[in-house]
């Protein structure tokens, strides 16, 4: 598996980065675009149903125990969104702050998700016990070398574009919150358990599979960047399509009290880290 993540070190120019990504990356994003807008409302209510049949009846009690300790860290970061954006204070700058960070720490989603894999692919051929449900991401990332996050963070690029955002200086524009966020990663792959990293890739991808839709909506009535939303609606879409694959994954690892704590609390990293880089976006005037 390679593990390649390509950030511009200096500012540049969004237009000419976009031109310049690979073909095949464009392609299979392309692809994915198309599936995101062919999806009826019958599928996603339908994956939704799933996943609420899935939390509650497939479970295990650590499985559920990280599961509580997550869905409490997303109130306080849904309770402090509804409360800017209620106040009006959430503004363009702000939202295109927001979708500075996320190009940045999605950029390096698919190394992540490849260094777990690598790691988990260990894990695998040394406990035969348990598998994973036919078509689960995280299989086809094992089996097949298959990562469906890979070009996501081109979507923060082309909604900054079409809100009048022609560069980004990852030096400047990148808050200290993200880089950090974005490091402690390759420090939980490379030096630590490898289970907790599901700490932070749970906590973000379930918020966006439970709770974007709703954020999504609340832009809307408040104005709050346009049409420029595509990074926000196809996240959306694809983590609710693949929520249950975490639940399952947790499923299959988290056998312990000491592997539960290790995913808390890495997960609790990861809720200060984004939380502390929203509002520092979201203050921006």
């Amino acid at each position: 598996m390679t593990t390649t993540t390509i950030i511009p070190t200096k500012k540049f120019t969004i237009s000419e980065h976009l031109a310049s990504r690979p073909q095949e990356t464009l392609q299979r994003l392309a692809l994915q675009e198309k599936s995101i807008s062919s999806a009826t409302d019958a599928r996603l209510q339908k994956e939704a149903s799933d996943l609420n049949d899935y939390e509650e009846n497939h479970c295990t009690e650590f499985t559920k125990c990280i599961l509580n300790h997550m869905l409490g860290l997303h109130s306080e970061f849904n309770d402090y969104v509804s409360a800017e954006l209620f106040a009006g204070r959430v503004n363009t700058k702000g939202y295109s702050s927001y979708l500075k960070q996320a190009w940045y720490h999605t950029s390096f989603t698919p190394t992540f998700e490849k260094l777990f894999g690598e790691r988990l692919c260990d894990y695998i051929r040394s406990n035969q016990g348990g598998s994973f449900e036919k078509g689960n991401k995280f299989l086809m990332l094992v089996e097949k070398d298959i990562d469906e996050e890979e070009g996501h963070e081109l979507w923060a690029l082309r909604d900054l574009s079409d809100l009048g955002v022609n560069h980004v200086d990852p030096y400047t524009d990148v808050l200290p919150e993200t880089k950090a966020l974005v490091s402690s990663q390759f420090d939980r792959l490379s030096r630590l358990e490898f289970k907790g990293f599901l700490g932070y890739s749970f906590y973000l991808e379930y918020w966006v599979a439970k709770y974007s839709a709703m954020q999504l909506q609340l832009m809307e009535e408040y104005g709050i960047g346009g049409t420029s939303k595509r990074f926000i609606h196809n996240h959306s879409v694809v983590d609710q399509g693949h929520a249950k694959d975490n639940l399952e994954l947790l499923n299959y690892l988290i056998t312990s009290e000491d592997d539960c704590k290790q995913v808390i609390e890495h997960m609790d990293v990861a809720h200060a880290l984004y939380f502390g880089m929203a509002k520092q976006a979201f203050s921006i005037r």
